[in-house]
This record gives C-alpha cells, sequence and structure tokens, in this order.
C-alpha cells in the first residue's frame, strides 16, 4: 500500500492548541496499544540504518527511585540527529542508540513522587535522550515542565533553537530601539525566532537565506518579513550594489550572527560596523571561517560562540526554566511563532528526504497520537 506522507502543518500561535484534557485518560500500563522506537546500530546514511521497531509486546522497564515514564507526544528532527547517526559528529549515545534530543511528552507514571505530577508536560533537559520513540523513563533531572496550552509540536521544538535565538539576542551585546543585527540561515528556526525576539525590542534585523525557486523564495521572504525582519536578501545579493543601497540609511549592524560558517560568515563580518561582535553557532556548511584582517586591525570587531550543549553543562535549572516558560509563554500569547511540519513516525523515510532539502520549518515526528475533542 502506498503511504501518505502527512500534510504541512504551519503551525502558527493563532493556531487553536490541540485539545489535551482527555488525552491522558489511560491507566499507566494496563492500556498501552502503541510502542515503537526508530533506532540505529551502526553508521551510515539514515535512510538505511534507521529502522522502526515494535515493542508492544515488551513490558516497559520498571521505575527506579526518582523516575518518571514519559509518553513522548511529538520529537524533532534536528541536522545534528542525522550527522550523529552518519558518524560526523560524536555522541555519548551508544552505538545501538534511539537518536533525537528533543521532543514533547507527557508523564505517565512518576512512581509517586510529588515533585511532577501525573499528566504534566515535559521536555528534555539534556541531550541524549533518544526522543524517536513512544515512551522514555528516567531521572526526573533529565526533564523540564513546559505548560501545555501551546500546539505539542511546537513544544517539542522550543528548546534547542528558540533557546539558542534567545541567548543570542540576550547575552553577547546590549541592544538598543534603532540598533541592526546581521544573520545567515535566515530561514531556519533560529534566526526565524531571532527575527521575532529583536522585533520585539525595535531592533532592525537582516535576514540572508539560501537562493531557492522564485515561487519558495518569495513565500520564504514574505514570512519572513511578516514576522520581523526588517529585510531578507539573499546570499547571491548581499555584495550587490542593491542590496548596499538598500541599507545605506541604516546604521552598521551591531551583531552579526553566523550559524553557517565559510563564505557566508565572511560576508555578514563584514557588514559589521565599528567595535561589532560576531557569533558563531553553528556550521552547517562544513567549511572554515575566513575573516579578513583588517576588520579585527581597523574596525576592532569582536568573535565570539555559542554551543548549546556546553552552556547545558553550566545553566542552571532555573535558568533553564526561565528561558522556557518566557518561550512558551510568547507562543500561549500569540507573540512567537514556530513552523512545522509533523510526520508520522512510520513514515520518517519522508522526514530524511525532506531533510536533504533547504529548511524552513521544523520537522517533527508525531510519536503518539492525541484525540481532538
Amino acid at each position: 500500500a502506498m503511504l501518505k506522507r502527512a500534510s504541512v502543518l504551519l503551525i502558527r500561535p493563532s493556531t487553536s492548541s490541540i485539545a489535551v484534557r482527555n488525552f491522558y485518560h489511560e491507566s499507566r500500563e494496563h492500556s498501552i496499544n502503541f510502542n515503537k522506537a526508530l533506532e540505529f546500530n551502526q553508521h551510515g546514511k539514515p535512510s538505511e540504518v534507521v529502522k522502526l521497531k515494535d515493542y508492544l509486546g515488551s513490558p516497559l522497564p520498571p521505575l527506579g527511585l526518582g523516575e518518571i515514564r514519559v509518553k513522548m507526544l511529538n520529537a524533532a528532527v534536528n541536522l545534528q540527529d542525522l550527522w550523529k547517526i552518519q558518524g560526523n559528529i560524536s555522541s555519548s549515545s551508544d552505538l545501538s542508540s534511539v537518536p533525537g534530543d528533543e521532543g514533547v511528552g507527557v508523564v505517565m507514571d512518576n512512581s509517586g513522587d510529588p515533585e511532577i505530577e501525573v499528566g504534566t508536560w515535559v521536555i528534555p533537559a539534556r541531550p541524549g535522550l533518544g526522543t524517536w520513540r513512544s515512551f522514555i523513563t528516567g531521572p526526573i533531572s533529565d526533564f523540564i515542565t513546559v505548560r501545555n496550552d501551546i500546539p505539542p509540536e511546537v513544544a517539542a521544538c522550543l528548546f534547542v533553537s528558540p533557546v539558542t535565538a534567545l541567548k543570542l539576542v540576550r547575552d553577547f551585546v546590549s541592544l538598543e530601539i534603532g540598533d541592526v543585527v546581521v544573520q545567515n540561515g535566515g530561514s531556519g528556526l533560529v534566526a526565524q525566532t531571532v527575527a521575532q525576539l529583536a522585533h520585539k525590542q525595535g531592533v532592525k534585523v537582516i535576514s540572508v537565506m539560501r537562493q531557492r525557486g522564485l515561487d519558495e523564495y518569495g513565500e520564504i521572504v514574505e514570512r519572513t518579513k511578516k514576522d520581523g525582519a526588517y529585510i531578507a536578501v539573499s546570499e547571491e545579493h548581499i555584495n550587490t550594489p542593491h542590496f548596499r543601497n538598500l541599507i545605506a540609511d541604516l546604521p552598521a549592524p551591531k551583531l552579526a550572527l553566523d550559524c553557517s560558517g565559510g563564505k557566508s560568515a565572511t560576508n555578514i563580518a563584514r557588514l559589521l560596523g565599528e567595535g561589532g561582535t560576531m557569533v558563531s553557532y553553528g556550521n552547517a556548511s562544513r567549511e572554515p571561517v575566513l575573516l579578513p584582517t583588517n576588520l579585527f586591525l581597523e574596525r576592532g570587531i569582536k568573535l565570539k560562540t555559542f554551543n548549546f550543549e556546553q552552556w547545558l553543562k553550566t545553566a542552571t535549572l532555573r535558568e533553564k526554566y526561565s528561558n522556557i516558560d518566557y518561550l512558551a509563554k510568547l507562543v500561549a500569547e500569540n507573540q512567537l511563532n514556530i513552523w512545522v511540519e509533523s510526520f508520522d513516525m512510520w513514515d520518517f523515510q519522508s522526514v530524511f528526504t525532506e531533510m536533504m532539502y533547504p529548511r524552513e520549518r521544523k520537522l517533527v515526528f508525531a510519536t503518539h497520537k492525541i484525540e481532538k475533542e
């Protein structure tokens, strides 16, 4: 039978949250009717080495002291997940493992621990939990609670990219009304969130993105500007006289945000004003960042980095909650848009295919279904 791919879910905050009041009506293990996981036991091409395993007949592991059992609702898919499967980056996970660092689930069993209530929504507090599966059992400290009045597809990808965006906007320079930020990877979730957060502060954002087909590029530019970017421009046009005329009446950018590396990083660094700062938080191109010496000698620019996993190691629980609570509040109040596309777990091959092409939305797995009222 032909498998039909899930339709696009362009979820905006104005979309009604999926009803959850009746979702947790099961009596823990007694009504489990779905238990699957996506796994790999060797490095290679994700479409070839990742397999969907069915564990419906297997008992769930017993809970230890201070542990909870989480029924996953949605699990996000990141490039880093695919790189780990391919063996391109190191991972603390065993070779035979379940991928996935992000997701959202509902607490199914808390062993009677009053610290976290059954039915509470939680997201991973650290990478490596393996969210591409139906159930996760682990210490309470591995999870952070999140409000349940936002779409679960959005909650599933609220931690890594949006928190990164929040840190980039808040932590490296003091941005004031009228300041300018330039960023590459403009269609990615971090950049989309940066544009919205900066716009709320009265900061103008120049979002640079890869050229696509006219229809797709036009749609992304329109959406990017609607979500807060002051200027949206392709990589091919950033060095043209037309672009220079476009930004002639703006102050030179105070902050440049780089997730691409390579030539793209060089291009946005050249736009920085005197004393400007560039923060590198990714290297999607897998190419080195090469900056002309005169940017340091004549303009005094500063180069800094941000690594989400390194930040997690030093961040306090209070800081993690502060960031998540703030972002979830913005989503609930229709002040933050996060674009996602949801796929059923069995359709994971379609997700891997989609990840090969330029991304303008976040991809998530539906690991369980929530019935609408």
